[in-house]
């Protein structure tokens, strides 16, 4: 198994997710060298027993990359975030695909939110997938004990819940709304551990 040394100071968060997933099978070690600040992340692999064998990837560290936006508050501090993704299978490009979504708000001057979206291209985000484009939404399953993850007492990060969908799906999520678009999932049973599954709109 790949496990790469995770930083002492990233080890609450790892241990946050353990808390729900239980010890990482793999974890994956990127560069975020060319940022400021400069650094590593990593993505851990789980397999959740707790949830009939899902497969969750989840970065570790992005957290420690403020995000840049339009502040309203000046007092407000940068977003802080870290990606996750629930999966029927275990697949290594699910972890580059999640670190190219954490460099994207850095690439684009951006920052994630929930009912965010990102468009992709022709080609799937895993090999044999429909799915090309990503809407971002709170992680369901376990709620807001993992979404809110306090850093210290200056900062704390959002967890996102990275679901793949079609690009009519995310047209139907800016026309309509993202909570629209989860109804709609709900409403049609969808199953979003699926990357291969028919769209709904």
């Amino acid at each position: 198994m790949n496990h790469p040394i995770i930083p002492t100071d990233y080890k609450n968060l790892l241990d946050h997710y353990i808390n729900f997933w239980g010890e990482p099978q793999s974890t994956f070690d990127y560069s975020m060298d060319d940022l400021t600040p400069n650094g590593r992340i990593f993505v851990a692999e789980f397999n959740s027993k707790e949830y009939y064998n899902t497969w969750v990837y989840a970065t570790v560290g992005l957290s420690w990359f403020p995000m840049k936006s339009a502040k309203w508050d000046s007092n407000q501090p940068d977003p802080r975030r870290e990606l996750i993704i629930y999966v029927e299978k275990k697949n290594k490009q699910l972890a580059t695909l999640l670190f190219s979504l954490a460099r994207y708000p850095f690439d684009n001057k951006t920052f994630l939110g929930f009912g965010h979206t990102i468009p992709g291209t022709s080609e799937g985000i895993i090999d044999g997938s429909p799915l090309t484009d990503i809407i971002f939404a709170p992680p369901l399953k376990e709620g807001k004990e993992l979404y809110m993850f306090h850093m210290d007492n200056n900062h704390h990060s959002i967890v996102l819940w990275v679901i793949p969908i079609y690009d009519s799906e995310r047209r139907f999520s800016k026309k309509h709304g993202w909570k629209t678009l989860l109804e709609k999932f709900i409403e049609e049973n969808m199953d979003p551990l699926d990357l291969y599954r028919p769209p709904v709109v």
